[in-house]
């Protein structure tokens, strides 16, 4: 893994068409030429500053990018959609999409970033969204804390915004069998799509063996994720009716503390504790894993995108990481240029 800090105060990011999103703390949301940056990366490979995440893992890497050379890649700076703090933020099918304390709010992504201050912001719902994630051709599935799950199909005529559980939800994202839906109080659940609707309900305790005490699940695609008693379980799903099939499993040490959120996608593996972030590029090699200290501020993963598929974002309280997983800068720069690509159980 490799492993780039971009020194600054941020809030939250995105990922979305070659641009980098940053939401700063002075209520100011700052696009930037993200290609550009990672040129920036392989300008320093090349100067002899190669390097990898592991000797780094306490405090920002050794390569940094600040405020100074940052400001040369800047697109565009325009306020928050609200002047509130976004509770969630999401990008799909060129539109920006903030909810906050105040509701849901879009505007379109324009084809030039100066065209950005013209759109107008148009809001879609009173409901305070807590959590907001988009899929290609799905549309976004918004959570909201006990008022349940809802789901906007961004690419339909109506463009409503569907109430489709009224569990208490605070995370949620598209799988191949449905959407799972974390809840913080009650159980997880997987809702089924049966004749383009989700309805059919499968609670996590129907889906997982049975536990004693409290875990985290989420899922990706076909595979389903357990964190309980410092040890993350990998499951195969399989059908509605059939059991799901044990993967792998990974001891964690007890001093990185509690779980608290994971996620995954084709690079990788994500799982943040309450004193690190680990990444997993395959958890079966001694070298598949590195461990960066915390606190965190929040991280993310960025599946849909067509280039930059392997990049993670992590936001600490005095830096953005950009950490490359499964992939490394320079093999990125040779593709952009048209060469083409040349279960443990031990702690950790």
């Amino acid at each position: 893994m490799e492993r780039l800090s971009i020194i600054g105060d941020y809030f939250d990011c995105q990922l979305y068409g070659g641009c980098l999103y940053l939401w700063t703390f002075n209520g100011s949301l700052q696009v930037y030429s993200y290609t550009a940056i990672i040129r920036e990366w392989v300008k320093m490979h090349q100067g002899g500053l190669g390097f990898r995440c592991h000797p780094y893992e306490n405090g920002a890497s050794e390569i940094s990018i600040g405020p100074d050379i940052l400001r040369r890649f800047l697109l565009y700076e325009r306020d928050y959609l609200t002047k509130e703090f976004p509770t969630g933020t999401e990008l799909l099918s060129g539109e920006l999409y903030e909810s906050n304390a105040k509701g849901l709010f879009t505007c379109k992504v324009p084809m030039f970033t100066r065209d950005f201050e013209e759109s107008p912001v148009v809001k879609l719902s009173d409901t305070p969204f807590v959590f907001i994630n988009g899929a290609k051709r799905r549309g976004l599935v918004c959570s909201a804390g006990s008022d349940g799950l809802f789901w906007y199909h961004s690419l339909t005529n109506k463009r409503d915004l569907v109430q489709i559980s009224n569990q208490q939800t605070i995370r949620a994202n598209f799988c191949a069998p449905g959407i799972y839906a974390q809840s913080s109080v009650g159980d997880s659940y997987l809702l089924m799509k049966d004749d383009g609707q989700y309805e059919s309900i499968i609670r996590a305790s129907d889906l997982y063996p049975r536990v004693f005490g409290p875990r985290m699940t989420w899922c990706w695609q076909n595979n389903f994720y357990s964190a309980e008693e410092h040890k993350l379980k990998v499951y195969e799903f399989v059908a509605p009716d059939q059991p799901m099939l044990q993967k792998g499993e990974i001891q964690f040490f007890y001093w990185k503390g509690d779980f608290v959120s994971a996620g995954s996608c084709q690079c990788g593996t994500v799982v943040e504790l309450d004193n690190a972030i680990c990444l997993f590029e395959d958890w079966n090699t001694d070298d598949g894993h590195s461990t960066i200290m915390g606190p965190v501020t929040r991280w993310r993963m960025y599946p849909r995108s067509k280039e930059f598929p392997s990049h993670v974002h992590i936001i600490f309280d005095d830096r953005l990481d950009i950490v490359v997983m499964n992939d490394d800068v320079m093999r990125w720069n040779e593709m952009r240029r048209g060469r083409g690509y040349v279960g443990q159980n031990r702690p950790i």
